[in-house]
């Protein structure tokens, strides 16, 4: 019987000593580590599990890759290549119709003749 009471007081002074060493700080870490032993079961589970089955894509589709011409070519024909194709743009550039709200040279000269009959006017007006 002495033993039996001996571990029935033992395990209650057990008992007595973990609630009051229970704190808030204590609590919070507990929520927390068992937080992050969740998310990390669900992160191990999503990497481990069986991906789905994909039919394999057909042949056709795939289009082979073609090196890029540059990196054998010499600078110098490089260079011209390149000049070619920029005349080419600014000849499209040059010819490319031009909308229709664009001023035209036209309409500066009269917009320039109207502004310099008024300031003349606002001289003579002034004098």
């Amino acid at each position: 019987m002495f033993l039996i009471n001996w571990i029935r007081e033992w395990k209650q002074m057990k008992r007595d000593f973990i609630t009051e060493s229970h704190c808030e700080n204590c609590d919070t870490l507990r929520i927390q580590v068992e937080q992050l032993r969740l998310d990390n079961k669900m992160l191990l589970d999503r990497l481990l599990e069986k991906p789905a089955e994909r039919e394999p894509a057909s042949p056709e589709v795939f289009t082979p890759i073609k090196t890029s011409a540059s990196r054998h070519t010499p600078w110098s024909v490089r260079r011209q290549m390149l000049e070619t194709e920029d005349r080419e743009k600014a000849k499209l550039l040059k010819n490319a119709p031009k909308p229709a709200d664009a001023v035209s040279d036209e309409d500066v000269k009269e917009l320039e003749r109207e502004v310099g009959i008024a300031a003349a006017e606002r001289e003579s007006q002034a004098s």
